[in-house]
């Protein structure tokens, strides 16, 4: 057998999933994968998107001058850990209301769609007020020298309130 073939075998649908828990047959990999992108694609964009963020901040701040580029990227840090509270969120609702639409649940699924919704909206606003509020002793953590913490911390503010919901 091939290195290829060897590699490709723990690919396929049938080595995923022991025999024992398998209830009915499986269908082909072609189709798993298939479903897989289609449902992941829009994750995968977004989670391009942000990261084109800082990409595009660093370019838009590099003719300023390195002060403006290292508060730019001290604040990335940061930044996506505040994030990540709403991000969880996201990926938390995107399984629940995909289970509930597959099991044909679609009042289930508007339910829980507006209740994390809620949920998001809550957790942004304490996540911009405690950013904002407390941007320096955040960005100390982050290890900016005294040369631009305060640009970092003007730049951090600036993105709590624009990343706000």
């Amino acid at each position: 057998m091939s290195r290829l073939n060897f590699i490709l075998k723990y690919f396929r649908v049938e080595s995923l999933i022991d025999k024992k828990h398998q209830i009915q047959p499986l269908p082909s990999s072609k189709e798993v994968y298939t479903k897989t992108i289609h449902t992941a694609w829009p994750s995968a964009v977004e989670s391009l998107l942000i990261a084109l963020i800082s990409i595009v901040d660093m370019i838009m701040v590099s003719s300023i001058g390195t002060e403006a580029v290292a508060a730019v990227g001290i604040v990335t840090q940061p930044r996506f850990l505040i994030m990540s509270f709403v991000l969880s969120i996201n990926i938390g609702t995107t399984v629940i209301v995909a289970r509930r639409k597959g099991a044909n649940d679609a009042l289930s699924a508007n339910i829980a769609l507006k209740n994390a919704v809620m949920i998001s909206v809550v957790i942004s606003f304490l996540t911009t007020t405690i950013g904002s509020y407390f941007a320096p002793s955040i960005l100390s953590f982050a290890g900016p020298t005294n040369d631009y913490i305060d640009v970092a911390t003007i730049i951090n503010r600036i993105y709590c309130v624009g990343t706000f919901g």
